[in-house]
């Protein structure tokens, strides 16, 4: 039997691609565009899932209101057909803002996904409805080792970068390397800090601001989930930073984290400009370098990478095919 999808959504577009990828998907759908529409499907039937916009009219044709889809999930929650069904919060409202992640868990979320980033929509609804593998096991097939889980464990910033455990997530010259840095201060009372996106932003003079600091600690937790997996450990995306009430801070399982030989005044955020001007040279010095070797000496996201070497597109060309290809400084025309 199909399991079963509420989509609730006021927006006919985003719910159309919704509905497509549920049917692509291999589920049954119905869809709401009001908190009143809403809540008649919920009274009729009992759901696998659903999908929650915030910005969400009462009735269809009144003004949107962002606390309507709020109100919503805790109506859900205390419906006796769909109180553990799982939620799914997809919204564009307050999505790079810490808090509002908070507040949508403790109301009832399971999961919350901002808008933009509805390419992570399939892979959080099969977590979320975990569906079991089909077919019979291959014969002579054995059961993977299953990875213990994660304990907590010591953070270090060294000049080499940021360590957990020995294992190396990020240069000193990354922005996660600062961020980290404040987390792991104490204050009057001898407790680490807490602070939101903005308040790390602003301390740490970042010119993207708040979203420097977001796209930093997203790519960091991935990293922490990743490499302790190759080193057989289970962790979750909150195993080093976790999300408070008062923003981030470090999880109570990890260690104090140690400074050790890092040098002072690390204030203001390395620009795109110094960047490229770096590559630049190590070319002018006859070195080959590829855009896999940029993000690893810099410990930036690919989309940010791309973006600096597009600047330079006047003054550096790609040859090769691949992985096989490198980055070189461009030839000049020769005079005719």
């Amino acid at each position: 039997m199909k399991k079963s999808v509420l989509i609730i959504d006021d927006d006919p577009a985003i719910r159309q691609v919704l509905e497509d990828r549920m049917d692509s998907a291999g589920f049954d759908h119905d869809s709401a565009d009001s908190q009143v529409a809403a809540v008649e499907c919920l009274q009729k039937h009992r759901y696998d899932l659903i999908l929650l916009d915030l910005e969400l009219p009462s009735r269809k044709g009144k003004p949107t209101s962002t606390q309507v889809g709020r109100n919503l999930l805790e109506q859900i929650r205390e419906d006796d057909h769909n109180e553990t069904t799982p939620v799914i919060v997809i919204t564009a409202h307050g999505g790079d803002k810490p808090d509002t992640a908070v507040t949508l868990m403790a109301a009832g979320a399971n999961y919350f996904i901002h808008k933009p980033s509805l390419h992570q929509l399939e892979d959080t609804v099969k977590l979320v409805l975990n569906p079991k593998p089909k077919g019979k096991k291959a014969v002579g097939s054995s059961k993977p080792a299953e990875l213990k889980a994660y304990a907590g464990g010591e953070l270090e910033l060294k000049e080499i970068g940021v360590l957990l455990d020995g294992i190396q997530l990020a240069s000193q010259s990354a922005t996660i390397f600062r961020v980290l840095e404040v987390l792991s201060e104490e204050t009057e009372r001898g407790r680490r800090r807490a602070c939101s996106s903005q308040i790390l932003a602003d301390q740490l003079k970042l010119r993207r601001g708040q979203n420097a600091v977001i796209e930093a600690i997203s790519d960091f937790r991935s990293k922490v989930v990743q490499e302790l997996k190759k080193a057989g450990v289970k962790a979750d995306d909150d195993a080093v930073i976790v999300t408070g009430r008062s923003g981030y801070e470090l999880a109570g399982w990890i260690r104090a984290a140690k400074k050790i030989g890092v040098a002072p005044n690390q204030s203001v955020e390395i620009t795109p400009a110094q960047r490229q001007a770096w590559f630049l040279e190590q070319l002018q010095k006859g070195r080959k370098l590829t855009r896999a070797d940029f993000e690893a000496h810099y410990d930036i996201h690919s989309s940010t990478s791309k973006r600096d070497l597009k600047a330079l597109e006047d003054r550096i060309e790609f040859t090769g095919v691949g992985r096989k290809g490198c980055y070189r400084v461009k030839k000049k025309n020769a005079k005719t």
